[in-house]
């Protein structure tokens, strides 16, 4: 089992080298990446066993990162982000709507986009903010296996821009070592 997950390590590494976040690749260990965050200005924030949270710039905006590696290995297989809240509903869709123009010119169209409302609350209201206090609001874009790549972009119900980047090998190991841990608990 220890050889396979090594075999699976070192595929993942070979092929994930140049997936990147900010420039930063989704892939290796901990420190690294957040050795290369913070020389883009990135700051420490906090971190638990398997999170890292950081605070910085990107596209000349607020944004807060979280690092997540895998529990054994402790190589980075996801990054997550929210760029600060926004009061207003239109400047929150054009920013998003900005990202999703962004990843479709290098993935192109989304694998999955979704932007619509749930009744009572419609685009144009008056109470879109509201809506999307109260989950009726859903406006993601997915971009799924974009060369070993898992990227999604939302508007969160707390008013932010949430981007998510996966690397698709290395959440499979994630979810294999997290087997492995549950299986000697139970």
């Amino acid at each position: 089992m220890k050889n396979l997950i090594l075999v699976t390590l070192l595929l993942a590494t070979t092929f994930t080298y140049s997936q990147t976040f900010n420039g930063v690749a989704i892939s290796g260990k901990q420190k690294s990446v957040v050795d290369s965050f913070k020389a883009r200005g990135f700051k420490f924030i906090d971190s638990s066993e398997n999170i890292v949270i950081m605070k910085g710039e990107i596209t000349g905006k607020s944004f807060e990162l979280y690092i997540f590696t895998t529990p054994k290995s402790k190589q980075v297989c996801k990054v997550a982000g929210y760029f600060d809240e926004i009061n207003s509903w239109y400047a929150l869709e054009a920013d998003y709507n900005s990202i999703v123009n962004i990843l479709t010119e290098k993935y192109n169209k989304p694998d999955n986009k979704y932007a619509f409302f749930i009744k009572p609350y419609y685009k144009g209201d008056g109470y879109e903010l509201q809506g999307l206090g109260v989950d009726k609001v859903n406006y993601a874009s997915y971009w799924f296996n974009k060369d070993n790549l898992n990227i999604a972009v939302s508007i969160s119900k707390f008013k932010m821009i949430k981007v998510d980047y996966e690397n698709s090998a290395l959440m499979e190991v994630n979810a294999k070592e997290k087997a492995e841990l549950a299986n000697k608990v139970f």
